[in-house]
C-alpha cells in the first residue's frame, strides 16, 4: 500500500484539508477539530488549520491563505462572518473545493452543514416554558450569523407561539465567558424579574451563570433558570451543571467530509444545506415540569 507521499505524487493531491477557524475559538471547536483530524486521518488525509486573525481584511493576505496546497477548505462557524464570506467568495472564484460548517451564506454557491439552530432554540424556550416561567430574557451574539440568527429565531417564534410576552434581549460583545458576564449584569439590571434565561451558546450560559451567582447572589436554577447551546465540555462540570442542546458534532463533521470529499472527485450533487438534529441536554440549571407543580 502506497504511502502517503508517494500517494499525493500519484494523485497530484497534497492530501491536505484546511480548516478554517478563529483565533478566539471555543472549546466546542476544539473537539471539532478532533473530530476532523480523527476521521481525516481515517481516509488518509490531515488537518491543515488556518487560523483567522480577525483583524484580517486585506484581500492580499486573504489571497495568500488561499494559496496554501491544499485539497479543500471548511470553513467553520468560529471564524468572524467577514472573514468567512471573502474566503468563501475567493474559494468559488478560484474552483477551490470548500463546504462551511455551522454558518451559510445564501448568495455564495458552496453546500453547508449545519446543526438544527431554529429548533434547539425552540426547544431552549420550551424547557423554560414548561417549568411554568413566564417572564424569559435571551443573550444573543451582535453578528447576523447562522447560529445567532436562528437560534434566537428559533427561541422568540416559540415563546410567541406559547403566548409569553416577548423575551428581554441583550447582545453579548462576544461569543465567550466575560461576554456572558457582562451581557447578564447588563440584562438582569434592566429586567430584574426575568425567571428563565437562554444563552446561544454554552460559553455565554457559564459567564452568565457566574455572574448571577457571584454577583446578585441568586440561586440557579431556584431563583434563575439556564440553558445554553452546544454542550461543550465544560457544560456538564458539577459547578455548572448546565442544561443545553447538544449538537450532533461527530455526524456534522461526517456529513461535512462527505460532501467535500465529493467536490474534491468531482462528484458533487447540487450545492447542499444539510440540516442535522439536535437534542436536550437535561442539568441542573433548569427543572423539570413536576419540580415546579406544572403538569
Amino acid at each position: 500500500m502506497p504511502n502517503a507521499a508517494a500517494r499525493s505524487l500519484m494523485t497530484k493531491r497534497s492530501n491536505l484539508i484546511a480548516v478554517v477557524v478563529s483565533n478566539q475559538a471555543n472549546t466546542t471547536y476544539g473537539h471539532l477539530l478532533e473530530c476532523f483530524s480523527g476521521k481525516l486521518m481515517e481516509i488518509g488525509y490531515n488537518v491543515f488549520l488556518i487560523t483567522a486573525v480577525e483583524a484580517t481584511t486585506d484581500e492580499d493576505q486573504l489571497l495568500q491563505m488561499l494559496r496554501y496546497p491544499v485539497d479543500g477548505f471548511v470553513v467553520t462557524a468560529a471564524a468572524s462572518l467577514e472573514f468567512s464570506r471573502q474566503i468563501c467568495k475567493h474559494c468559488v472564484a478560484l474552483g477551490i473545493p470548500a463546504v462551511t460548517l455551522n454558518r451559510t451564506f445564501e448568495d455564495i454557491d458552496l453546500s453547508s452543514i449545519n446543526c438544527d439552530h431554529k429548533g434547539g432554540g425552540a426547544m431552549a424556550a420550551n424547557v423554560l416554558a414548561d417549568s411554568g416561567l413566564k417572564r424569559l430574557g435571551i443573550i444573543v451574539g451582535r453578528e447576523p450569523t447562522t447560529v445567532n440568527t436562528e437560534r434566537m429565531n428559533g427561541f422568540l417564534e416559540r415563546v410567541a407561539e406559547r403566548g409569553l410576552a416577548p423575551p428581554a434581549v441583550v447582545r453579548a460583545r462576544q461569543f465567550n465567558f466575560e461576554s456572558g458576564y457582562e451581557a447578564a449584569a447588563d440584562l438582569l439590571a434592566k429586567n430584574p424579574d426575568i425567571e428563565g434565561l437562554f444563552c446561544v451558546n454554552d460559553q455565554i450560559a457559564i459567564g452568565a451563570i457566574e455572574m448571577v451567582r457571584k454577583d446578585l447572589k441568586l440561586r440557579v436554577p431556584q431563583d434563575l433558570s439556564i440553558i445554553g447551546f452546544d454542550n461543550m465540555p465544560s457544560a456538564a462540570w458539577p459547578s455548572f451543571d448546565l442544561s443545553t442542546i447538544q449538537q450532533p458534532i461527530e455526524e456534522m463533521v461526517d456529513e461535512t467530509l462527505r460532501l467535500l470529499m465529493k467536490t474534491i472527485d468531482n462528484d458533487a450533487s447540487p450545492t447542499t444545506h444539510a440540516v442535522l438534529p439536535v437534542q436536550l441536554v437535561r442539568r441542573g440549571t433548569t427543572f423539570l415540569p413536576h419540580d415546579r407543580g406544572v403538569i
